[in-house]
């Protein structure tokens, strides 16, 4: 019986074909047989087990506890059971049945399994040394990858962001570079009438000091129709959330501020 570590029980791997159906079996680490072999070191022989189950002398608490491992020792068909142990873990057992010619086992072929077991038990202790070796490569590998994966998925985003934070800023410098204009076109026209009709008044007051006054309010109100145009420009401005972009000239691009989406807020 071959303990396992994962799982932690010991299971039967049967070497005789006669016993094939004891393959398969298991005990965990709390059965009598298992719980007994863990507190010798000494092979378990059913005939000295017998002969104690009978001795008046021991009690009934100890009485009970041998009936139980001849029980378990029933159970997968053996007649002595040699602990294999390296650093007093028991991790297997060799079970052997009672000879087909009914002798019991010489105390030299006795040694003779002890000496065995215990190489097995050191091979296989060795074996799960290994195992335990590779798997800490194993991990260690896969954090390293998993690290390695992390980092570029960080530099990944951070270009990510790099990339945003400049295509935000050149669509503001963009945006900016196309209201520019589109604020001197707009606004240049009114501005123009206003400073041609100002300076037209200056040149009629120098020439002549009597001025109509139907002429002078005429203009002014010229000049307030300009200002109220540039007034209802700059609140269009607050009401634009996605500009209308035309070209301007060739190569030149800027928001029209008086298509029906751009003006609708304020009409």
């Amino acid at each position: 019986m071959i303990y396992d570590h994962e799982k932690d029980r010991y299971e039967a791997e049967v070497a005789n074909g006669e016993y094939e159906n004891l393959k398969g079996i298991t005990f965990t680490s709390n059965y009598p047989l298992i719980e007994y072999l863990n507190s010798e070191t000494r092979p378990l022989n059913k005939i000295n087990l017998e002969i104690k189950v009978s001795d008046q002398k021991i009690s009934e608490a100890d009485r009970n506890k041998i009936l139980n491992v001849l029980l378990n020792m029933q159970k997968i068909s053996a007649f002595l059971c040699i602990p294999g142990k390296t650093k007093n873990l028991l991790n297997v057992i060799l079970v052997l049945s009672l000879k087909k010619s009914g002798e019991v086992y010489s105390d030299e072929e006795i040694d003779f399994f002890v000496t065995i077991i215990n190489q097995v038990s050191v091979y296989l202790e060795n074996i799960k040394l290994l195992e335990d070796e590779k798997k800490a490569i194993e991990i260690s590998a896969d954090a390293e990858e998993k690290e390695k994966h992390i980092q570029e998925l960080e530099q990944i985003n951070k270009d990510l962001l790099k990339s945003r934070e400049a295509l935000a800023k050149a669509e503001r410098v963009s945006t900016a570079s196309r209201l520019s204009i589109a604020l001197q076109h707009e606004i240049n026209n009114p501005l123009t009438s206003v400073l041609a009709i100002t300076q037209a008044l200056n040149i009629r007051m120098d020439r002549d000091d009597s001025i109509d006054l139907d002429f002078i309010l005429e203009k002014l109100k010229t000049v307030k129709n300009e200002a109220n145009r540039i007034n209802q420009l700059l609140a269009r401005l607050s009401d634009i959330s996605e500009p209308i972009v035309r070209e301007y000239m060739p190569g030149v691009e800027m928001i029209d501020l008086n298509t029906p989406e751009n003006r609708s807020a304020s009409l």
